[in-house]
């Protein structure tokens, strides 16, 4: 199966945090390998890459521009 865990890890379950597709599509590995190979650079260019989510209309950082996501807080349940 090609879905990365739903988008979550463990501690975005309990933070309510996904990272999905900018059209809203399950995020797959090849994507999150990019995503995750970006944002290597985007601390490694002492996290400009980072604070670009400050400017950024939709607050992506340049690592989900790169890989085409967006990070987004699910609603609570219940």
């Amino acid at each position: 199966d090609l879905d990365a865990h739903g988008g979550q890890t463990l501690g975005m379950r309990v933070w309510r945090l996904k990272v999905r597709r900018s059209d809203g599509a399950t995020l797959r590995w090849p994507i999150a390998a990019v995503r995750y190979t970006a944002a290597y650079f985007s601390w490694g260019a002492a996290g400009l890459g980072l604070l670009w989510c400050l400017i950024d209309s939709r607050r992506r950082s340049l690592h989900d521009l790169a890989a085409g996501t967006e990070v987004v807080v699910l609603p609570r349940a219940g």
